[in-house]
């Protein structure tokens, strides 16, 4: 009957220190969240640049109550694990303590030092803290505006114990990605950047006819053009030739003509490959010579 009676009584101390009607309640204090509505990791996400980080800052104001011990984490996001979402598309982001980028920011649940931690009092009445975002480089993600919501929290420190929270403040996280694209060439299996000459395609000897083809390999976030253009209006032309010799393009099997400027829509995300056909024919009258054209490629994100 003694241990019972012990048993019972330290149940009841425990309580008294954890419910709202105990002591614990008589030391909370009050706190408000603010100076910060909106944490963009990146105003604007480039997935072929640099993903450099934002710096934010935000405070915690004493309203009033006894001097308190608080302290202040950041929760995984809505979307847990610290995404950004457009529809089903992702977009990871970071929260960190300091301009390193070493020590994520945290809630209760994550690492006790990725929280803030101050005492505020009628003296001390407002405490600052700053932290960093930033978007995972390398992430080709989709054109358009990513979003998310956390939530930064205070708690108070009693005896050890974490109370509350006694403030919470939700904070809309944004970031738009750029629409962005990147193309190469391949040619006799060899890739070169589309910037200049690519390379040189040979139709060999036209005798009757003759014909090429080489792959165009597009990198890039959406929707893009391709522009297709002749140097020559679609004739190979030879020096000192008057008369040229027409060709016939196709792009993925669709018919192209390269007598004026040809733009293609196109839409994709991550590598697209597409094939580009060249052939020439009406030759048996053409004089003897090196005919040549310079096709001229483009592409650019829409």
């Amino acid at each position: 009957m003694h241990h019972t009676v012990r048993l019972s009584l330290l149940i009841a101390l425990l309580l008294l220190l954890l419910s709202p009607g105990g002591s614990a309640q008589a030391t909370t204090c009050r706190v408000q969240v603010g100076d910060i509505t909106r944490i963009e990791p990146a105003r604007t996400y480039d997935p072929f640049g640099d993903a450099l980080p934002e710096y934010h800052r935000f405070s915690v104001r004493f309203l009033g109550g006894l001097p308190c011990r608080i302290v202040v984490g950041i929760d995984q996001g809505r979307n847990g694990d610290r995404v950004m979402v457009q529809g089903r598309d992702r977009l990871e982001y970071q929260l960190y303590k300091d301009a390193a980028l070493t020590q994520p920011v945290t809630d209760l649940f994550g690492s006790e030092n990725g929280l803030f931690a101050t005492v505020l009092d009628a003296r001390e009445d407002t405490a600052e803290f700053q932290f960093f975002s930033r978007v995972t480089p390398g992430q080709m993600a989709g054109q358009g505006t990513y979003t998310d919501q956390v939530r930064i929290s205070v708690y108070q420190s009693f005896l050890g114990i974490l109370l509350g929270p006694i403030a919470v403040l939700p904070v809309s996280v944004r970031t738009r990605v750029k629409p962005v694209v990147q193309a190469s060439v391949v040619l006799d299996g060899v890739k070169r950047d589309l910037r200049g000459m690519a390379g040189t395609l040979d139709l060999g000897d036209l005798t009757q006819r003759g014909s090429g083809q080489f792959d165009l390999e597009v990198l890039g976030n959406g929707a893009y053009d391709l522009a297709l253009e002749s140097e020559n209006r679609g004739q190979l032309i030879a020096p000192g030739v008057a008369t040229g010799i027409p060709y016939q393009l196709t792009v993925d099997g669709y018919m192209v003509n390269p007598g004026s400027k040809a733009v293609l829509r196109l839409d994709g995300l991550g590598l697209q490959r597409h094939q580009v056909l060249v052939s020439a024919g009406g030759v048996e009258r053409a004089l003897a010579g090196t005919y040549r054209d310079n096709l001229i490629l483009t592409v650019t994100a829409r």
